[in-house]
């Protein structure tokens, strides 16, 4: 009897929110476009806790060929997201900053780098 609640709760529109969990590995590419000039920021999160919607983990940020390292804190309300990288290169430090909604195992939405902003589409 447990386990059919849940199964019936899934089936409920809205209610898939209710079990959405940030844990895992995220790929993604976040676009940016200003002043005609353009730049893809590839990156990896890895959301190691989602406890009571407090993120935690590590993650890196391709900067120009080269990987910024650091660590990952954020939020989660149902299944929107936001996530800051607190990233470090060669001794500069930078925030990248998603802001987003989870769907599954698809993530997209707003980022943010240096000044930089624009659009991020990610999976786990």
């Amino acid at each position: 009897m447990r386990a059919i609640i849940p199964a019936i709760l899934l089936m409920l529109p809205g209610c898939d929110a209710l079990f959405t969990s940030a844990v895992g590995t995220w790929e993604g590419t976040c676009e940016t476009e200003a002043s005609g000039y353009s730049a893809d920021f590839d990156f990896e999160i890895e959301i190691e806790e989602d406890k009571g919607g407090e993120l935690s983990g590590e993650g890196s940020v391709e900067v120009y060929g080269y990987d910024a390292d650091g660590d990952v804190e954020g939020e989660r309300t149902s299944t929107e997201v936001e996530i800051e990288l607190e990233a470090e290169f060669s001794g500069y430090s930078f925030d990248f900053e998603l802001e987003g909604e989870i769907e599954g195992d698809d993530m997209s939405g707003d980022c943010q780098i240096g000044g930089l902003s624009g659009e991020f589409e990610a999976e786990r």
